[in-house]
């Protein structure tokens, strides 16, 4: 039996920013699949600002279950409820979350189709139990057999494949989604909005520092875990090494606060220049000029490269083989330990951290400073 036109379809993808981002590639294919439908993505406040800059979601609605209080998550049920769980006004929705909550939320948005992942994938395996369909099990491998002798990365059973993997859930992109490691990145290239409003502040930054396009290394201190953050020392010892070894200018980029304070111990111990609180359209931008990008697994990583920055990408507690760039020229480093890659946010020894070669980061960098000019 032919499957169904799906006129308007759900993406349940609520959080984290860099899991969004991962999930684009996956809603790209969706689009070109269903060129006509009106399709909604749910997500949290601060991924909805993320979002807005990219092309072809007609609808971005908020919803946030991390409110505080009982009271407030029934609140947020009973909204969801009344907009949109009284008629089937989804024909399709696709669970790229695999949460408890992100579950729940598809079975209260009553669409005639609800498809998430293979319980085998699910970070919380109960929420199997709110799907209709789910896909068949995708491989996920955080380990390191997945290189070759040369140490070149296979990307087979990379998350963006995975999430790739349920949206092609009845085989319509099946035509647009060859083996995993001949993938055509450019084929599937996620289009970004106008971003022109943010372009003068971005070329005033850069001119009163007297950086111009791809003549500087943008180094990221930021991450959500404590995991993925090296040391003060180790930042200082990368941009000290990068300049005095290749030439290369660093601009520091930072998030939160306690960042911020490694931000301002790194940039006063090297002269490197701290960059602005970027928002999600600036940082884009400003990533885009940057000639190399040097980040943990963090959100700036991964638009590099959709703005195709080669990034120097280091990796701690989180795999390379799962989360790595997928830009043709970035480099991963990590370190092999037997408790490696454990997605642990906080961790008692950090051994993965501690044991990182800093020679082998700027070796890396400058590999890509001078390759990529």
């Amino acid at each position: 039996m032919n499957e169904p036109e799906y006129k308007n379809i759900a993406i349940l993808r609520l959080s984290a920013l860099g899991d969004i981002i991962h999930t684009m590639r996956a809603f790209t294919l969706l689009r070109e699949a269903y060129p006509h439908a009106k399709i909604s993505w749910f997500v949290e406040p601060v991924g909805a600002r993320l979002l807005k800059n990219f092309q072809g979601i007609d609808q971005v609605i908020e919803t946030d279950f991390k409110q505080k209080g009982l009271a407030n998550k029934i609140r947020e049920i009973k909204r969801i409820r009344s907009l949109f769980g009284k008629t089937k006004t989804f024909d399709l929705v696709l669970d790229f979350q695999g949460l408890l909550k992100s579950a729940l939320l598809a079975r209260l948005l009553d669409g005639k189709v609800t498809v998430g992942f293979h319980k085998k994938n699910l970070r919380e395996p109960l929420a199997r139990f709110f799907y209709q369909r789910t896909v068949n099990f995708f491989y996920e491998n955080g380990r390191d057999d997945l290189a070759d002798p040369a140490g070149h990365i296979n990307h087979a059973h990379h998350v963006v494949l995975k999430n790739i993997h349920l949206a092609n859930f009845n085989g319509r992109i099946a035509a647009l989604t060859p083996p995993p490691l001949e993938m055509d990145w450019d084929r599937v290239k996620v289009q970004l909005a106008d971003l022109s409003p943010w372009e003068k502040d971005v070329r005033e930054f850069l001119a009163r520092h007297g950086l111009v396009d791809h003549n500087f290394l943008a180094l990221n201190v930021g991450g959500g875990w404590e995991s993925k953050l090296l040391f003060p020392g180790q930042y200082i010892d990368i941009v000290n090494g990068v300049r005095e070894k290749y030439g290369c200018r660093a601009v520091i980029l930072w998030g939160n606060e306690k960042e911020q304070k490694v931000a301002q111990e790194v940039s006063q111990k090297t002269g490197a220049v701290m960059a602005d609180f970027f928002n999600f359209s600036q940082l884009l931008l400003f990533l885009r000029c940057a000639r190399v990008l040097v980040s943990g697994d963090s959100l700036p990583l991964h638009l590099a490269d959709l703005v195709r920055t080669p990034s120097v990408g280091i990796f701690t507690a989180t795999s390379p083989f799962r989360n790595g760039s997928l830009l043709p020229g970035s480099i991963s480093i990590y370190e092999k330990l037997p408790c490696g890659f454990c997605y642990k946010k906080k961790c008692g020894t950090i051994d993965c951290i501690k044991n990182l070669k800093i020679d082998k980061i700027i070796q890396a960098i400058g590999t890509l400073y001078e390759k990529f000019h």
